[in-house]
């Protein structure tokens, strides 16, 4: 049916398994770019939402602190995705665990921090405030805010 040449000339089309190795090989070092450079932006977003999130908490603890002369207590404040009266229609909480920022005020509500960490580490605004060996409670966050009596990195 099929001459010697013939069978020859048909082997000649395909692909070798080497070929074929070498293909996927590439093929799965792309992916795996591509699939870092995703995680890496996406946990960017997360950041970029982090911040944005405590500065509408600052700029609401600030407004409930015009109206009543202090900051409230870790009590006061609203779940998360709730409202904070006129102050917040939803009160934000970290984008990736769902939970809410940590807030500390003193008894009085005099000040207040709120911290959060951030996936990116290397964050230049996290040398800026003064949080790369840890701010917060335990010293467990690498990003915050105060009221602007206090810095987010003190005491």
């Amino acid at each position: 049916m099929y001459s010697g040449y013939n069978m020859r000339k048909l082997r000649l089309k395909g692909f070798t398994l080497a070929e074929l190795l070498i293909v996927i090989a590439v093929a799965l070092l792309l992916a795996a770019v591509v699939f870092l450079t995703v995680m890496v932006q996406i946990g960017k977003a997360r950041d970029a939402q982090r911040k944005a999130d405590l500065d509408k908490i600052r700029t609401a603890l600030e407004d409930w602190f015009d109206d009543y002369g202090r900051f409230p207590q870790a009590g006061e404040l609203p779940g998360c995705d709730q409202g904070f009266g006129r102050y917040l229609a939803i009160f934000p909480c970290d984008p990736r665990t769902r939970q809410p920022y940590t807030y500390v005020t003193d008894a009085s509500g005099s000040w207040f921090k709120l911290y959060t960490s951030l996936e990116r580490t290397q964050d230049p605004v996290i040398i800026k405030i003064g949080c790369q060996s840890g701010c917060g409670p335990g010293s467990a966050y690498n990003y915050g805010v105060s009221s602007s009596n206090v810095g987010v990195g003190e005491g």
